[in-house]
């Protein structure tokens, strides 16, 4: 993808996720933290200080190393109110409804192993090029025929059968992964300085 709407709302999300990354420095540094932790798919996973913090404001709730605020004490439910009000950091997965589909939910499931498969979206927004992942499965055109006449009379309803009709939007090409993976690593040697 190289222009068009899912452009646009990549580029969109990650001015949106910059902001939210200075609020969150700024706001690391007035508590004292080396730094928020956030979740790719957005949202804080945790804040990391370079020692113990204050324990009746902080909890280590697993191994991960990052603190959360504590729930049941005053001085943590006030400091959870603080960080639920930095601005939200968006993951550009979120753009992918711009091009109708769905960016953080499974849409297949693989039998074999019983894993979620996801699209996803990635690429060099600032170089204006966008590649995205979109699971795909052959289904037997008689049952997809099917699903439709059951669809369009109100009986049924398949988000795995409804993503297998996706047909990208014209401003996107489809390419083969060895496509992708040169053209990923000619970009990697020149950012790198050709090292690679």
């Amino acid at each position: 993808c190289t222009s068009g709407p899912l452009l646009d709302e990549v580029r969109r999300l990650l001015d949106q996720r910059s902001e939210a990354s200075r609020a969150y420095r700024a706001f690391g540094e007035e508590i004292g933290a080396e730094e928020i932790h956030v979740w790719s798919r957005g949202g804080i996973a945790g804040v990391e200080f370079a020692e113990k913090p204050d324990q009746s404001v902080w909890k280590k709730p697993d191994k991960s190393g990052f603190y959360l605020p504590r729930q049941n004490t005053s001085e943590g439910k006030a400091m959870m109110k603080r960080l639920k009000a930095l601005p939200y950091f968006p993951s550009i997965q979120e753009a992918l409804p711009k091009i109708g589909l769905m960016g953080n939910l499974p849409v297949l499931i693989d039998g074999r192993r019983g894993v979620g498969l996801s699209c996803c979206v990635y690429g060099w927004p600032k170089k204006g090029v966008l590649f995205i992942k979109v699971p795909w499965e052959d289904v037997d055109p008689a049952e997809m025929e099917e699903y439709l006449r059951e669809k369009e009379a109100g009986r049924r309803m398949s988000c795995k059968l409804d993503h297998l009709m996706w047909e990208p939007p014209a401003e996107i090409v489809e390419v083969k992964e060895w496509e992708v993976l040169k053209e990923q690593d000619e970009w990697r040697a020149e950012e790198s300085g050709g090292d690679q």
